[in-house]
């Protein structure tokens, strides 16, 4: 079985997460050899080269093409065409977005990355096209057996909720801030120079709640005190009307899509971070602002919540008045107040990291090779075991050390355990048929491994159920 990241994603959008997509990209290509998919095509290495280097080559012109395309298209004369002659079928293919499944006949045997359900929940946040769009590709996802990793708990809530997908078929891997030059400290230059500026960046859209936020901070009369509002973001679904409302507010800028450099210097010289949205499958910036040792004023609910925890100032996005108050309480407050609130930040943000998120989702893969384990293992040779698996010592003697596994495995791995058991016992039967064996030795056999594949079925039901107890899901 062979493994395939879909990165049709990086061709359509620059948002939050593009830089994540290009991590599991060069993460699996480097521990697994996955091949990269965009649109209808396997790329070279050469190919995904100068994608990275040039978002505007002829491979992501005809990817968005393509992609277009195919959305606006008759659903049943387009349906699973895209990718059929590709000869992926059968093998994982690791999806950064449910939206190109669509692309494939049978998505079984692949992982899903969910971010929001916001299409389904609230369709008047996006284009009716989006909305059908995603809606069908849900649809597809509740009919196989694919395996779903949320960004967050809210993410998984919502499929839970709104679509019957059982919590024990999803698991959640937080998102991550991307490393930064340099760690900032109490002492830190960072922490004094401060300008009066309120930021926020996300895409202008209705469900980031820009417009209230533009109302909130006219409200709060702060712009007379010197203070300003940045927003940074591309246009997305409600655009034209936020572009309107600016124009007619002072102290406000748009300040468009701006390369990372410029979003660094942002970061480190804003007053208070600002993130009012309505809904949030994660909110990637605010946990990139408070990994930058930034105040956060932010939502109360959906992921938002999740992810600022303690560190940030809450507040009810659907509320004008709330909003400018917080921004009002933080435009007061003093150094050492101000001062607490950014290290609150930097210690939030400790708790997300890109090994977590991966761990995570190469689980998902390796449970899909056990789940798969007559074509993943080959009985002779086992030569086909993920790499991370075979670099524990007690696996080569495996089954006699069986007692010395560590207790900190995860279900999958025990699952990839539980298929070996069984393919060695296999083997064991064959070499001892050609004996002459009596009854009672081939009990013995048989008792061995029976109680081998018991003790490793129950480590696994131990684990379901540590893992429904912190998730607070009943059996």
């Amino acid at each position: 079985m062979k493994v395939f990241v879909d990165a049709t994603p990086i061709a359509i959008n620059r948002t939050a997460v593009y830089h994540i997509a290009w991590d599991i990209i060069d993460y699996f290509s480097q521990k697994y050899d996955a091949s990269v998919l965009i649109y209808d095509r396997i790329c070279s290495s050469d190919e995904i080269e100068k994608v990275r280097m040039d978002c505007n080559t002829d491979l992501i012109r005809r990817a968005q093409k393509g992609v277009s395309d195919f959305l606006h298209s008759d659903w049943n004369r387009m349906k699973n065409n895209v990718r059929s002659d590709l000869g992926i079928e059968r093998h994982c293919v690791i999806y950064l977005d449910p939206l190109y499944c669509l692309f494939d006949r049978s998505i079984d045997d692949s992982v899903v990355l969910v971010h929001d359900l916001t299409p389904l929940t609230y369709p008047s946040w996006h284009e009716p096209m989006v909305c059908e769009s995603y809606k069908r590709a849900y649809e597809k996802i509740q009919e196989s057996h694919a395996s779903l990793v949320a960004v967050s708990h809210s993410t998984a809530r919502d499929l839970w909720v709104n679509l019957g997908i059982s919590r024990h078929q999803i698991r959640v891997a937080h998102l991550y801030h991307r490393k930064m030059k340099a760690h900032l400290t109490a002492d830190s230059d960072d922490f004094t120079n401060r300008e009066k500026k309120f930021l926020f960046v996300g895409s202008l859209e209705e469900r980031k709640n820009i417009k209230g936020l533009i109302m909130a901070f006219h409200l709060s009369g702060l712009q007379e005190s010197g203070f300003s509002l940045v927003i940074v973001g591309g246009d997305g679904y409600g655009s034209e009307e936020i572009r309107r409302l600016v124009a007619k507010i002072k102290g406000v800028k748009l300040a468009g899509f701006i390369d990372d450099r410029d979003l660094e210097k942002l970061y480190r010289t804003s007053w208070a971070f600002i993130y009012p949205s309505m809904w949030e499958g994660f909110g990637l910036p605010l946990l990139e602002a408070m990994a930058r040792g930034l105040p956060c004023i932010a939502s109360s609910h959906s992921a938002v919540k999740e992810v600022g925890a303690d560190a940030a100032l809450f507040i009810q996005s659907s509320d004008v008045g709330s909003i400018s108050k917080a921004l009002i309480q933080s435009s007061k407050w003093e150094p050492k107040e101000r001062e607490n609130y950014m290290l609150r930040s930097l210690e939030r943000s400790k708790a997300f990291s890109f090994e977590k998120f991966i761990s995570i989702i190469e689980d998902a893969v390796i449970e899909i090779s056990a789940r798969k384990s007559g074509e993943f293992f080959d009985v002779e040779h086992e030569s086909q075991l993920p790499p991370s698996f075979l670099t524990f010592p007690w696996i080569e003697q495996f089954p006699k050390s069986f007692g010395d596994m560590p207790e900190s495995h995860s279900e999958a791995y025990l699952i990839l355990i539980l298929q070996l058991a069984r393919i060695r016992m296999e083997r064991r039967f064959v070499e001892l048929s050609k004996k002459d064996l009596d009854a009672k030795e081939r009990s013995s056999v048989e008792r061995e491994f029976s109680s081998i594949e018991f003790a490793i079925e129950a480590r696994i039901r131990e684990l379901k159920r540590l893992k429904n107890y912190k998730e607070g899901v009943i059996d």
